[in-house]
């Protein structure tokens, strides 16, 4: 009876109900700069005359914007984080040291203050990634796990006035004025701005063109809504149910799943207290709203209250007895004529699709982050690569802890070594970055597919012979190169794709090379430095140079260190002996012949 009319509820408010979203504070949909840099500030520095922390101690920029045990564990004993360990007044009933420093979890007030030793619960803390996808809801604004953690009207504007009263006091009496100050309305405003600001400002379209045949079948299993049925609840991956099931402005919507029914979570196996979290609302319903996936795989440990630590554990879950027994199993299976019942290889899968679709995202992040150290700010820049390179190390974790895309990884390794030897080198800086960003790039090309020009090892390098044709390159790790003669007619090579094959150093068998963005870059290089005037333009004879030196690279990561044989090849060229097929506009640019210009 309960079931029937909880299903009844469900339906009544969510299946192609023609509502509103809610009333959203999208102040910033044209991103005011200032605004944004002002709401930076203030997050990270900002006390509010309380007990010392900021909105940036739980959430952590070089943590995803969240904070994990194992982040807390690298923290030095006076970090505001341990206010309740070193502040008397805070001793008792404001936090649980011992659950925070294991588990990540924060108390938190949300039925109010009048019995603190009774009335809280123990949350993660989420990040704040992506909000601009994620906080709209017909029902209003979904504001922290539960949908309910902002006061007032339920705002992310107003999500900071809690947080300051619930995590920033001086004593747990809480005055306003006297224990912390409230932020005010510019301070509110900057604020929004700046949370709107962070991650995706839009969802993914899927399906994408992934290359892992793993991670491409999770895909698959992601989308179907009789098998996986992710997609219904998590639409392309990110916070929002379907619209072609629960309505075109359904938007991130609540649901009863289980988790807080788990048995032996990992909180309460410690003897601590730790109640019952009711979710949504006073009393509440036990609901919490959906988060987005996309940034899920390096974010975790996962659901509100930190119970399972892998991102292939979350996923089984969703094979099991509590969530298919719960509410919205329930209603998943009257929908759809059964629950969710994936085997351990499709469990694998799907996590392997949720792993690739953060590593892109990443590396997306990443290129912003060199892209903006490169812009001469020595303070800033250096901030900009240190936050680059934990987004390397991210998606190398991402990555390995599913055994996923080993050459990607062998290239993102490559990408932090440029990196970290950027903020090293004064004089070589630009060019250590600018390399960084081209082998991300390169990384980035084997997770997904992305059409460009490709090239072959027998034509790189080449001998000139004559001035119509050049010839294939000479014999490389004692295999035999075949001699083959390229046409110079520009529409032929505009218009043909340049594939061909290089020997397998392995089994003598011919295989296929591709170049990813080495030509696009050099040529993005080269009309860079005809068109603008700038002190850091780079000549067209340094971009292609550059992108041939990765070429040398990815050639060795797929190969074998053997080819970068390669590279000393490389050297030897004399006057504007370029590989064809990929740097005809350099040549055509009128790049100067002297080696040495």
């Amino acid at each position: 009876m309960q079931r029937a009319l909880w299903l009844a509820i469900l339906l009544s408010v969510t299946l192609f109900a023609p509502f509103a979203l809610g009333q959203v504070s999208f102040r910033t949909a044209g991103i005011d700069e200032r605004l944004v840099a002002k709401g930076r500030e203030i997050f990270f520095n900002e006390t509010f005359g309380g007990n010392g922390r900021t909105c940036g101690t739980c959430h952590r920029e070089e943590d995803n914007f969240t904070i994990t045990p194992g982040f807390i564990a690298t923290l030095p004993p006076h970090d505001p984080l341990f206010v309740a360990e070193t502040n008397p007044a805070l001793r008792r009933n404001f936090e649980n040291p011992k659950l925070m420093r294991e588990f990540g979890l924060i108390l938190e007030n949300l039925d109010g203050f009048d019995d603190l030793q009774k009335r809280f619960v123990m949350r993660g803390v989420p990040h704040v990634l992506a909000l601009r996808t994620s906080v709209a809801s017909r029902d209003g604004p979904r504001t922290g796990w539960s949908g309910d953690g902002a006061p007032g009207d339920r705002s992310l504007r107003s999500f900071a006035t809690g947080a300051v009263t619930q995590h920033f006091p001086k004593t747990l009496k809480r005055i306003a004025g006297v224990d912390f100050r409230l932020p005010d309305d510019a301070e509110l405003d900057a604020l929004e701005a700046f949370m709107l600001s962070l991650g995706r400002q839009r969802d993914l379209a899927l399906p994408l063109e992934l290359k892992g045949t793993v991670a491409r079948r999770g895909q698959e299993i992601f989308r179907d809504n009789t098998l996986g049925k992710c997609n219904i609840c998590h639409f392309n991956a990110g916070a929002n149910a379907d619209p072609a099931i629960f309505g075109p402005n359904a938007g991130n919507l609540n649901f009863n799943t289980g988790v807080e029914g788990l048995p032996d979570q990992p909180a309460r196996l410690t003897g601590e207290r730790v109640p019952r979290d009711d979710g949504l609302g006073s009393p509440g319903d036990e609901t919490f709203n959906t988060p987005s996936l996309v940034e899920a795989a390096d974010s975790g440990p996962f659901f509100h209250n930190n119970s399972i630590q892998t991102i292939e554990g979350s996923v089984s879950f969703y094979n099991g007895d509590s969530f298919n027994n719960s509410p919205a199993g329930q209603v998943l299976a009257d929908a759809t004529g059964s629950g969710i019942n994936l085997d351990a290889t499709q469990v694998v899968a799907v996590a392997a699709f949720l792993r690739v679709i953060n590593a892109l995202e990443n590396i997306t992040e990443t290129i912003a982050l060199l892209e903006q150290a490169l812009i001469p700010n020595p303070g800033a820049g250096n901030d900009k690569l240190r936050l680059a390179l934990e987004e390397t190390n991210d998606t190398i974790h991402v990555l390995q802890g599913g055994a996923l895309h080993p050459v990607a990884v062998n290239f993102l390794q490559e990408a932090r070594n440029s990196t970290t030897s950027a903020r090293r080198r004064g004089t070589a800086r630009q060019r250590l970055i600018q390399r960084a960003i081209r082998i991300q790039r390169m990384a980035r090309e084997e997770l997904i597919e992305f059409k460009s020009r490709s090239v072959e090892p027998a034509q790189l390098p080449g001998k000139e012979s004559g001035s119509k044709q050049v010839m294939g390159a000479e014999p490389v790790l004692g295999q035999k190169a075949t001699k083959r003669f390229i046409p110079t007619d520009d529409k032929r090579r505009e218009n043909a794709e340049r594939d061909e094959v290089a020997p397998n150093r392995r089994d003598q068998t011919a295989v296929r090379i591709t170049v990813p963005l080495a030509a696009t870059t050099a040529e993005a290089d080269c009309k860079r430095s005809v068109t603008v005037k700038s002190e850091n333009k780079i000549s067209c004879r340094s971009a292609c140079r550059a992108a041939i030196r990765d070429w040398s690279l990815e050639t060795s990561v797929r190969y074998g260190s053997g080819w970068a044989n390669w590279d000393n090849a490389i050297r030897k060229w004399t006057d504007c002996k370029r590989p064809p097929g990929i740097f005809e506009y350099c040549v055509a640019k009128g790049t100067p012949c002297n080696p040495k210009t």
